[in-house]
């Protein structure tokens, strides 16, 4: 499958969260980085901080990443770089660097992704759209978030699958 991200889109108490959550439990081994996304949380929301969140957790479960990111040279530098620099260093660089032939695809899941817009708009999409592309083939990525005009303004470029359940429920109804 060439898809890259997949979107799953719903209104304010349809269990996205929980979804994400059970989605996570389930499949584990294939989802070894989640983000829980809360506004006004800065550890939580700071699109830096999601991705040094990240780049954790696949540090934790990849010993060969660890060691590629503890070898960097700009590994001290981490704090002070914005988020296309630490996208680019965490997760497109570094992750070349690891075989690339035959490796099972791993998700990445940010949950929320609506919860991390500011006055700019929703730069942790920006960023994942801007930088999909030159990501290792194996890695993707399982987004969840409100139909949100600041996230869907992101959708142009990286065209995700997008599920929506809130339409989804609707249909359903209907018929």
């Amino acid at each position: 499958n060439k898809q890259r991200i997949f979107w799953i889109v719903g209104g304010p108490g349809f269990g996205k969260s929980t979804f994400a959550a059970n989605l996570q439990q389930t499949y584990n081994a294939n989802i070894p980085a989640i983000q829980f996304v809360e506004w006004g949380k800065p550890d939580h929301s700071n699109p830096c901080a999601i991705l040094r969140n990240l780049a954790f957790q696949l540090a934790v479960r990849y010993h060969d990443y660890l060691r590629q990111l503890l070898d960097l040279p700009q590994l001290n530098d981490l704090l002070g770089m914005n988020e296309n620099e630490l996208f680019d260093i965490l997760f497109c660089e570094s992750m070349f660097l690891r075989i690339d032939g035959g490796h099972e695809n791993v998700w990445v899941l940010i949950d929320a992704l609506d919860e991390a817009n500011d006055e700019i708009g929703n730069r942790i999409a920006q960023t994942i759209s801007r930088h999909v592309e030159r990501l290792p083939k194996w890695m993707k990525f399982i987004l969840t978030s409100r139909d949100d005009s600041k996230v869907r303004q992101t959708k142009k470029k990286f065209k995700p699958q997008v599920v929506d359940l809130t339409q989804s429920i609707n249909e359903l109804n209907e018929n």
